[in-house]
C-alpha cells in the first residue's frame, strides 16, 4: 500500500522560570510548579518512566489561541483542548484504548485525530493493523468518521491529512485505499459542511505526496512503485497532468518537501540521503532549478503550514540548530533559544502567524516540558511536564561524546550519567537505537532515564549507518550489520573505559526493535564485552526477517535490509553467519528477551525461536511475551512490563552498586 508524507511544521522546546526571566521573558505557569529540587533526591520510581507520556503530540490551533495535546491515564487515552484565553480546558475527548498516533488542527474549531486499530476488511482473510481517521468537531462536540461519508470506502487512512486554509473554510484531503478501485491510492477530497467527499485523485504508486498550494489546489504528485522501482513526479500543467520527471531508484527515490520560497517553484530533495541536494523545480515546465545552498544538509524542513512554503530547516548533528530564511524569523527564534541556555529545545508546533510557538524542553533544571512562548508579549506559560511524576531531580544528565572507531570513524554518542553520581568506574548500559537508518537525539529519552535512575551510565551510540551525519556517514553502515556497526557500540565500552568513567567488567547491552538484534549479536558475534544482553522485539535469524518481506526484486523493504546485510540474495549463507540465533552455542552470559505478540513489523516468532536455540544450547534464557503489545510498546501496561523486567534482570545480572 502506499503512503502520503507531509511536510514538517515548527518544532521546538522550554526553560526554567528563574533563566528565561533573567533574559527578558516572563513566565505565566498554567496551573505547574517549576521550583528545582535538590539534586541528591530520590530518583522517581520506576513505574513513572514506564508510563505513556502525560503531554502528547501537542499542537496549536491555526489562531494560536489553543492547544490540543494526547494525554494519557492508564490504558485510557483523551484528547485535551486548553484555552489560552481562560487558561482552563474547554474539551476532553474520550479515545479509550485507541492507539491515538497524531492530531492536527482543521481550521480553529475541527480536530482529526489519527488512530492505529486492529479492523477487518473486504479481501483480507484477518484483521490487519490500519490508520483510521476521526473529526471531531469543538462546536457540537461531536466525533465523526469522514471517510465513512463516501460510498463504498473504508476508514483507513494512508498517513495524516493534507489541510489548508482555504478561501473561507479549510480544505482537508486524506489519502487513503479504494476498495475494488485498479489503483492502490487514492486522495480523497473530504466535504465537511455537505458530511460527503470525493477522489480528488487517483494514484498507481505504492508511496505517494502530494503539492497542496495555499489556496487548496493540487498541483503536483510525486509516486514509486516498489515493484518495478521508478519514480516519477507529475505536474498539473494548464488542465492535463503530465509527467516532467522520472527515474528509476532501488531504495533512495526523490522526496517532495514543499513549496520554494519564491513563487512558481517547488522543492525536491533529490537524493534523500544526501542532505546537500535541495532542489528548486519549476511549477511551469517541470525543469530543475538552483539547489537552496542555504538548506543544506538541513535534516529536518520547516513549512510555512498555511502556504506549505520552506521556510527553514534543522540541522541535527549533537544538537538541534534552527535556521530561518526570514532575518525577522531567525531574530525571534535566536530569542526564544536565549530564554534556554544550555538546554535541548525543540519546535513543536506554532500558529499560523508564528507569533505563539510551543516548544519542549529538557534539561537538568528544567526538567522535561512542554511551555508556550508568546513573541508578542514575551510571555512563557508553563503547560506541563512530559510524564507526571518525574520532576527535575528525576532527570539525568546528557552529555554528548565523540570516540574513534577502531578504523578512525568518529562516532558521536550520548552519555547519561545519574545525577549526583561521580563519572568513574560506574556499571554501564549500552543503549543502541532502532532502524538502522535512524539515530538518538538531544532531549528526554524514557529509557534511557529510567536505566539511569537505577544507577546506570547509559551509552547511545549514533553508529553507522545511521541517519543525520551526512550520506557518507550513513552508507559507512552498509553492509556492516553485525560487524562494523557492532563494533562500533564496543569501541564506545573501550573509549569510556579507558577514560575510567565505566568499570569494563560491569557493562551489558540492552535494545529494542534493531537495537534487540545488537544486543543478541553482542553477546553472540561477539564475546567478553557484555555480561548479560536483553532484546526487545529483537530480530534473531535474519534470513527468516528478510524472507517474510517477499521478493527482493518487488518488495523495498526487503531492498532496505539487503543492502545493511550486505547480501543481493536471501539465499546467502552471510545471514546465517550474521544471525544470532543461529549462533546460541556461542553466548555465554545470560540473555532477556522480550517481544510482543502482536508485533507486526518483526515476527515473535523471532524472539520464541532464539529462546528456543538458546534452550538447546542450555544457555541462560528469559523470555517475556507481552499479550496485546505492538512493536512500539503503545500499551502502558506491557510498557511497564516490559521496563521492571529489564530492570530486575539488569540489577540480577549488573549490579549497579
Amino acid at each position: 500500500m502506499g503512503t502520503a508524507r507531509a511536510g514538517t511544521d515548527w518544532n521546538m522546546t522550554q526553560d526554567n522560570m528563574e533563566r528565561a526571566t533573567c533574559h527578558g521573558w516572563a513566565w505565566a505557569a498554567l496551573g505547574v510548579s517549576l521550583s528545582v529540587t535538590s539534586s541528591s533526591a530520590l530518583a522517581a520510581e520506576l513505574s513513572a518512566y514506564s508510563k505513556l507520556p502525560t503531554y502528547e503530540d501537542v499542537t496549536l490551533s491555526p489562531d494560536g489561541t489553543r492547544a490540543a495535546f494526547i494525554t494519557t491515564v492508564g490504558e485510557q487515552r483523551n484528547v485535551v483542548v486548553q484555552s489560552f484565553v481562560s487558561s482552563k480546558e474547554v474539551h476532553r475527548i474520550a479515545a479509550g484504548d485507541q492507539k491515538l498516533r497524531r492530531i492536527t488542527w482543521a481550521g480553529s474549531d475541527r480536530l482529526l485525530l489519527l488512530a492505529e486499530n486492529r479492523i477487518s476488511a473486504p479481501g483480507f482473510q484477518r484483521p490487519f493493523d490500519m490508520s483510521t481517521i476521526h473529526s471531531y468537531d469543538l462546536g457540537q462536540r461531536k466525533t465523526e468518521a469522514p471517510l465513512m461519508w463516501i460510498p463504498g470506502s473504508q476508514n483507513i487512512a494512508l498517513g495524516m491529512p493534507i489541510v489548508r486554509a482555504g478561501a473561507d473554510k479549510p480544505i482537508v484531503y486524506i489519502p487513503s485505499v479504494p476498495f475494488g478501485g485498479s489503483d492502490p491510492m487514492v486522495l480523497y477530497d473530504i466535504d465537511f459542511g455537505r458530511r460527503s467527499g470525493r477522489i480528488a485523485l487517483s494514484s498507481p504508486a505504492d508511496y505517494a505526496e502530494w503539492l497542496v498550494n495555499g489556496a487548496g489546489a493540487i498541483v503536483g504528485e510525486s509516486g514509486y512503485k516498489q515493484s518495478n522501482q521508478r519514480w516519477s513526479l507529475r505536474l498539473k500543467l494548464g488542465e492535463r497532468w503530465t509527467e516532467v520527471q522520472s527515474g528509476t531508484y532501488s531504495l533512495d527515490f526523490p522526496d517532495v518537501v514543499g513549496f520554494a520560497p519564491e513563487d512558481g517553484w517547488a522543492v525536491v530533495r533529490r537524493v534523500p540521503e544526501d542532505n546537500d541536494s535541495l532542489q528548486l523545480i519549476s511549477l511551469q515546465d517541470g525543469q530543475w532549478g538552483k539547489v537552496l545552498e542555504e538548506a543544506r544538509r538541513a535534516d529536518r524542513y520547516i513549512l510555512d503550514m498555511s502556504t506549505h512554503k520552506l521556510i527553514g530547516g534543522v540541522r541535527l548533528a549533537n544538537e538541534r540548530h534552527y535556521f530561518f530564511f526570514d532575518a525577522a524569523e531567525q531574530a525571534a527564534w535566536n530569542q526564544v533559544e536565549r530564554a534556554f541556555p544550555r538546554e535541548s529545545i525543540e519546535l513543536v508546533s506554532s500558529s499560523d502567524d508564528r507569533k505563539r510557538l510551543v516548544v519542549r524542553v529538557f534539561g537538568e533544571k528544567s526538567g522535561a516540558v512542554y511551555a508556550l512562548a508568546d513573541l508578542a508579549t514575551n510571555q512563557l506559560n508553563v503547560l506541563g511536564n512530559y510524564y507526571a511524576g518525574i520532576e527535575p531531580a528525576d532527570i539525568a544528565g546528557v552529555k554528548t561524546i565523540r570516540y574513534p572507531a577502531v578504523d578512525g570513524l568518529q562516532i558521536n554518542a550520548y552519555l547519561t550519567v545519574p545525577r549526583g553520581v561521580t563519572p568513574k568506574n560506574m556499571p554501564l548500559i549500552v543503549l543502541p537505537h532502532g532502524g538502522p537508518q535512524a539515530r538518538d537525539v538531544p532531549g528526554f529519552d524514557w529509557w534511557a532515564q529510567a536505566l539511569a535512575s537505577r544507577g546506570y551510565a547509559v551509552l547511545q551510540p549514533n553508529f553507522r549507518g545511521s541517519s543525520g551525519f551526512g550520506k557518507d556517514f550513513l552508507a559507512a553502515g552498509y553492509g556492516e550489520i553485525g560487524r562494523k556497526m557492532q563494533t562500533d557500540l564496543s569501541d564506545g565500552v573501550r573509549y569510556l573505559s579507558d577514560h575510567g568513567i565505566v568499570d569494563p567488567k560491569r557493562v551489558c547491552i540492552v535494545g529494542g526493535s534493531y537495537g534487540g538484534y545488537a544486543a543478541l549479536a553482542g553477546v553472540a558475534l561477539q564475546q567478553g564485552i557484555y555480561r548479560c544482553a536483553v532484546s526487545v522485539a529483537g530480530p534473531s535469524d535474519l534470513r527468516a526477517q528478510i524472507e517474510s518481506t517477499g521478493s527482493m526484486a518487488q518488495n523495498y523493504s526487503q531492498r532496505y535490509w539487503a543492502r545493511y546485510y550486505g547480501v543481493t540474495d536471501a539465499s546467502d549463507p552471510l545471514l546465517d553467519s550474521l544471525s544470532p540465533a543461529k549462533h546460541a552455542d556461542a553466548i555465554n552470559v545470560p540473555v532477556l528477551l522480550i517481544h510482543g505478540k502482536e508485533d507486526r513489523i518483526v515476527s515473535f516468532r523471532q524472539s520464541y525461536d532464539m529462546a528456543s536455540a538458546l534452550k538447546r544450547a542450555r544457555k541462560p534464557v528469559e523470555f517475556v511475551e507481552l499479550t496485546g503489545e505492538d512493536h512500539w510498546l503503545s500499551r502502558a501496561m506491557t510498557r511497564a512490563q516490559m521496563l521492571e523486567a529489564t530492570v530486575t534482570f539488569l540489577e540480577k545480572n549488573n549490579p549497579p552498586r
